[in-house]
């Protein structure tokens, strides 16, 4: 449940928006209170009406002291695809804080990043579980066979969390002739449980 101060406080940067064409974000610079997700969501949709030379460049408040200020630029460098930003991202994604790690992942696959492959691939084994899932995700968009290797050894390790299997045999399956014979390879070591992830991972309708 919305407080009435907060009401006012997003009714008030929603003016701002609409008021300031040329800098409709400028208060972002000054920003102290979190931004609620409610927040984001209309100053999304504000945004995504605008003219493309009035979207300002979201890298531009990343260093602000308040976290929710960068979780949403970074969000919205997903969105609006700022592919400029990429070297900016690919410096972030070391950050401690899972949350923001988490959000430059997840932007770096809305943009296609293909420049973050390998970074993605050097992370994966020391990361934590939810973060593992989030690079497999983004690789799954955007990986070249020089994913495969990561792909096989989930899939050759003693237990590979259902999910991680699930994504790391769905990208297997677009990478061509070469990811389809690791598959192939696995599939003959009548492994039950490997053989419903790959029939699972392999329905068209999933």
């Amino acid at each position: 449940m919305l407080f009435r101060s907060e009401i006012l406080r997003m009714e008030a940067r929603i003016t701002l928006v609409k008021l300031s064409e040329k800098d409709p974000l400028f208060f972002l610079a000054s920003e102290t209170e979190p931004l609620s997700a409610w927040d984001m969501a209309n100053l999304h949709s504000m945004l995504s009406k605008l003219p493309e030379n009035q979207i300002p460049d979201f890298s531009t408040w990343l260093q602000s002291g308040n976290k929710s200020v960068v979780l949403f630029c970074i969000s919205m460098i997903g969105a609006f695809k700022q592919h400029e930003a990429t070297d900016v991202l690919l410096r972030m994604v070391d950050n401690d804080d899972e949350a923001i790690k988490y959000a430059v992942i997840k932007a770096l696959r809305e943009m296609g990043s293909s420049k973050a492959e390998e970074k993605l691939i050097s992370m994966y084994q020391d990361s934590s579980p939810d973060i593992r899932h989030a690079i497999l995700k983004s690789l799954e968009s955007i990986a070249s066979e020089k994913s495969i290797p990561l792909y096989e050894k989930i899939l050759r390790g003693p237990v590979p969390e259902l999910q991680d299997a699930i994504l790391s045999v769905k990208a297997l399956l677009s990478l061509g002739v070469r990811g389809k014979n690791i598959i192939n390879d696995i599939s003959d070591l009548k492994n039950e449980r490997m053989m419903l992830v790959i029939q699972h991972a392999s329905d068209a309708r999933l």
